[in-house]
C-alpha cells in the first residue's frame, strides 16, 4: 500500500491543484515570480489575473471599452486619459468614464493622467475604498469648482498614499486641499516646473510618515514662530536643499530618520544636516566637497544605511575616498554602505558585518 501511495505522489503535478489552491500558492510568491507564473500558460495567467488581482496594477491601454468587461474585480488600475488612443472623440472618453464609475467603489489604487476639463467627471465617482491615488495633470488650468475639489478629497476617508504631478496653478490648488487631510501617510509632490513650494498648512497632516518632493527645491516657509512640527514624519526626500532653509526645515521635520537629497550638497551643508538630524538611520547624499565630512558622518551614531557619492578633484579622489570609507566603517551600527567615487578603493579591515558596495559593485569581505 505504501509503494502504491508513493507512486501516486510521484505522478502528481502542480496543475492537478484546483485554481483556488494554485491562487494561494501564487499569492505567496515574490512579485517578480508571480509575473513569471502568469506567462507560463493561459490557465496560470487566468489564475493570477483573477485570484491575485489585489497585487497587480492593471494598466489600461485598450482602445475599446468593451475589451474591459472582464476586469471589474481589479483593485489597482492605471489609466491615461491623455493617451492618443483614448482621445478619439468625446463620446468615446465618456464611455471610459462610465466604466471607471463601475469599478470605482472597489478600487484601492488609482493611477490616472487626466485633463482639468475631465476632472469634474472624476470627482463625482465613488472611491470609498481608495487607499492610493496618483494624480497627474498634463495641462495648466485652474480647477473652477474649488469647493467640489475639497469635497472630493475629504470624501476619501481611507486614502493613505498620494502622488501629485501638475503645473503650478493646478498644483497649488491641489496641495491646499491635501494639506488639510490628516489621514495621509505618504505624500509625493512633483511640480512640472520648479517654483517656490508653499508649505503653509503642512503641519495639518499629523499622520504623515513619508514625504517626497521632486522637481522643486525651493520652499516658501512662513515665519518660524508660526510653524508646527510633523511629529510622525520619518522619511524625507528632497531634490535639493539650501543651508539657509535648514532652520525652518528642522522645526517642520524634526523627527526625520531617513533622509535623501538628490542634488549635490556642500560639506558645509552636510555639517548642518548632521547637526540638525543627529539620529539619522538612513542617509543618501552627493557631497561636492570634503569639509569635515569624516568627522560629521561619524557623529551619526545610529546610522545603519548610507549611500554616499563623492564629487571631488581627481588628484584627491583615491586618498579622500579611502579616508571617508575608513571613517564610516568605524561606525559599528552601520549595516550597509554604498560609496561612489573615482579611483581604486582599498578596503579597510573594519566592521566586517557591514555590507559594502563600491561604485555599484558588491564587495565580499
Amino acid at each position: 500500500m505504501i509503494e502504491i501511495a508513493d507512486e501516486r505522489m510521484c505522478d502528481f503535478h502542480i496543475n492537478d491543484f484546483p485554481n483556488e489552491i494554485l491562487g494561494m500558492i501564487f499569492d505567496r510568491l515574490p512579485f517578480r515570480d508571480l509575473r513569471g507564473a502568469s506567462r507560463v500558460c493561459a490557465r496560470w495567467r487566468a489564475v493570477v489575473t483573477s485570484l491575485c488581482s489585489h497585487r497587480i496594477l492593471l494598466r489600461v491601454r485598450a482602445t475599446k471599452v468593451e475589451q474591459l468587461n472582464g476586469f471589474h474585480n481589479h483593485k489597482h488600475i492605471a489609466v491615461d486619459f491623455n493617451n492618443k488612443l483614448l482621445k478619439v472623440n468625446g463620446d468615446h472618453v465618456m464611455r471610459w468614464m462610465d466604466w471607471l464609475k463601475d469599478v470605482a467603489p472597489t478600487l484601492e489604487t488609482l493611477v490616472i493622467n487626466i485633463s482639468v476639463r475631465l476632472f469634474p467627471s472624476l470627482v463625482e465617482l465613488d472611491f470609498k475604498n481608495l487607499k492610493e491615488l496618483h494624480l497627474e495633470f498634463s495641462d495648466s488650468c485652474r480647477i473652477k469648482d474649488s469647493q467640489q475639489l475639497n469635497q472630493f478629497f475629504r470624501g476619501l476617508k481611507r486614502l493613505k498614499i498620494v502622488k501629485i504631478e501638475a503645473h503650478r496653478v493646478t498644483f497649488t490648488q491641489l496641495t491646499r486641499c491635501i494639506y488639510s487631510l490628516n489621514n495621509i501617510e505618504r505624500l509625493e509632490l512633483s511640480p512640472n516646473r520648479s517654483f517656490r513650494l508653499q508649505t503653509d498648512g503642512f503641519w495639518n497632516m499629523t499622520g504623515l510618515v513619508e514625504l517626497n518632493i521632486t522637481g522643486c527645491g525651493l520652499f516658501e516657509c512662513p515665519p518660524e514662530d508660526t510653524i508646527s512640527p510633523l511629529p510622525s514624519l520619518r522619511k524625507l526626500k528632497l531634490d535639493k536643499i539650501k543651508p539657509q532653509e535648514l532652520s525652518k526645515l528642522q522645526i517642520l521635520f524634526r523627527n526625520v530618520t531617513n533622509l535623501k537629497i538628490c542634488m549635490p550638497i556642500s560639506g558645509v551643508c552636510l555639517h548642518r544636516i548632521v547637526t540638525i538630524w543627529p539620529t539619522l538611520e538612513h542617509l543618501s547624499v552627493t557631497v561636492s566637497g570634503l569639509y569635515r565630512i569624516e568627522t560629521d558622518l561619524r557623529r551619526l551614531s545610529e546610522l545603519r544605511w548610507i549611500k554616499l557619492r563623492l564629487v571631488v578633484l581627481q588628484r584627491y579622489c583615491q586618498r579622500s575616498s579611502y579616508r571617508v570609507l575608513d571613517s564610516l566603517l568605524c561606525n559599528q551600527s552601520l549595516e550597509r554602505l554604498y560609496l561612489t567615487g573615482k579611483g581604486e578603493f582599498s578596503i579597510p579591515d573594519r566592521n566586517p558585518r557591514c555590507q559594502l558596495f563600491l561604485n555599484g559593485q558588491f564587495m565580499p569581505r
